[in-house]
């Protein structure tokens, strides 16, 4: 019985001696600093979850999500547990091209404001050798930021787009709208120059947007050939809010000329012989989130019909390029 509670006891000695070992080693892999990106996982999805416990991986603590261009991110905390608080475990957020950084614990389950950037470091840091329990959850979602409005962030996530593709109704794309509880500090830019523009070139063409569809574009620039003219047709315009809010503005800019269309305007802009038309989708509110609309545009030569017993009454006539349609 002796040797048996001698064994025990030496057993019980040994695993001691063992988690001890174990802790010290968890101590120094825990106090081991994130130098680089080439440490940190990668994620590049559109949504994506980071989970992680100490117990999972003891060498995986950073990741770097990288951002397409003209998009932002959206990081939401959904849960982490630390028996030890704040203190001893935190999440480290950081921006590095901005110089910015958010920490975030056990007790601070909240948005971090949305971030356009090329990437996000997320370090998952353990400053105590016996936080066992500690482990989070995180979800981030990349998507268009929308604007702020009565101290709202309004946000679209990029699945949306996908929505939209199949033609589901405008009800079904409002309920993909979310409300951070913090104001963001990034806003839609202006259309400056026509380098901001995408071209359009070819004989006939449709030219169709909504603010659902691409954010950021809403400016084209029509190519017409040598001694052509363009005719161009509004077909369709949709705006709950009317002409105050979102317009279509047709920009003649060798000839300082501009036309300006809304959803209860339904006509041709003038023919126009010109080297080039801007057309620019303007949203004046943040709340437009119906307007759209749909453009085609003819390449044409005009001749004119004399009357020679009216000739006040000549008439314009239009002969068609042939070519292919711009899809």
């Amino acid at each position: 019985m002796w040797h048996k509670q001698v064994g025990q006891q030496r057993q019980s000695t040994a695993s001691e001696d063992e988690t001890k070992k174990r802790i010290n080693h968890k101590e120094v892999i825990r106090r081991k600093r994130i130098s680089s990106s080439e440490d940190c996982s990668i994620e590049s999805g559109f949504n994506g979850t980071i989970e992680e416990s100490i117990f999972s991986d003891l060498f995986k603590k950073c990741w770097k999500i990288i951002i397409p261009p003209g998009s932002f991110v959206r990081i939401i905390l959904e849960r982490y547990t630390s028996t030890e608080g704040c203190e001893y475990s935190t999440i480290e957020v950081t921006i590095p091209d901005q110089y910015e950084s958010y920490t975030l614990c056990a007790d601070d389950y909240r948005y971090v404001p949305i971030i356009g950037s090329d990437d996000v470091k997320i370090v998952f840091n353990i400053n105590a050798p016996y936080s066992f329990s500690s482990s989070f959850k995180m979800k981030y979602q990349m998507g268009k930021y929308l604007f702020m409005y009565n101290h709202q962030t309004y946000f679209l996530l990029s699945s949306s787009y996908r929505v939209r593709e199949n033609k589901f109704p405008i009800s079904v794309l409002s309920s993909v709208f979310l409300f951070p509880l913090f104001t963001a500090r990034y806003y839609v830019t202006g259309i400056s120059s026509s380098e901001d523009c995408s071209i359009e070139s070819g004989f006939n063409g449709t030219i169709e947007e909504s603010i659902f569809s691409d954010l950021f574009k809403k400016c084209w620039k029509i190519i017409v050939p040598p001694g052509s003219f363009v005719r161009i047709i509004l077909e369709r315009y949709t705006s709950t809010e009317g002409c105050e809010y979102s317009t279509i503005e047709v920009t003649i800019p060798d000839q300082y000329e501009s036309h300006t269309l809304c959803a209860d305007d339904y006509r041709y802009v003038p023919i126009i012989g010109s080297d080039d038309v801007k057309i620019v989708f303007n949203i004046n509110t943040p709340y437009s989130f119906s307007s759209s609309f749909k453009i085609k545009y003819q390449m044409v030569i005009m001749l004119k019909k004399h009357n020679s017993e009216a000739p006040e009454e000549d008439e314009n006539l239009f002969l068609l390029f042939s070519g292919n349609r711009r899809q």
